[in-house]
């Protein structure tokens, strides 16, 4: 392996650094273009500029485009749920859902507390106040009937302690 002079490390930094600022430019220039699509499509005007190209198109064509390339994707999907949400906020609702690309389509994301609607639900999410309590109530009883074989077969005072601790900890949320 070759050691690296001084003048070759300072080279290597520079030119990670004009990478750097690219990189950055870039970022820039893409999340101002989604915005403006994001917010045609949102707004139902559809048309992001005089040639034609909808907010969804132009959306679409930029997922495709970084499709296969994990990290890219990863970045885009922030950005697009970012965006969506912002905007959406900014036009008054209270709990806005992201966008996604889904099979060359902009659409919403489903919320994973929430049953798809291709799913052959109702669309109706399982979001209500007393399904949460429910839930929470029945995961929270399993937690305590765990504990407690673990309390009996505990030998050790500490642990026995501990574990005391914890259901007490426990059963009072309840």
């Amino acid at each position: 392996m070759t050691k690296l002079t001084t003048e070759t490390t300072l080279k290597l930094a520079i030119k990670c650094a004009n990478g750097l600022k690219a990189g950055t430019k870039n970022k820039i220039l893409v999340t101002d273009l989604l915005t403006a699509a994001i917010e045609a499509h949102l707004c139902g005007v559809g048309m992001v500029d005089t040639v034609g190209v909808s907010g969804e198109e132009f959306t679409v064509a930029v997922w495709e485009t970084v499709e296969g390339h994990k990290e890219s994707v990863a970045v885009l999907r922030a950005l697009i749920n970012r965006i969506s949400k912002k905007l959406r906020k900014a036009r008054g609702d209270k709990n806005p859902l992201a966008l996604t690309v889904k099979d060359g389509k902009l659409v919403d994301v489903v919320p994973r507390n929430s049953k798809g609607g291709s799913e052959g639900g109702d669309g109706e999410g399982a979001t209500d106040v007393e399904t949460v309590k429910d839930n929470n109530n029945a995961a929270l009883q399993s937690t305590l009937q765990q504990l407690d074989r673990m309390l009996k077969a505990e030998k050790d005072e500490k642990n026995i302690e501990a574990l005391r601790t914890a259901i007490a900890v426990l059963a009072a949320s309840l």
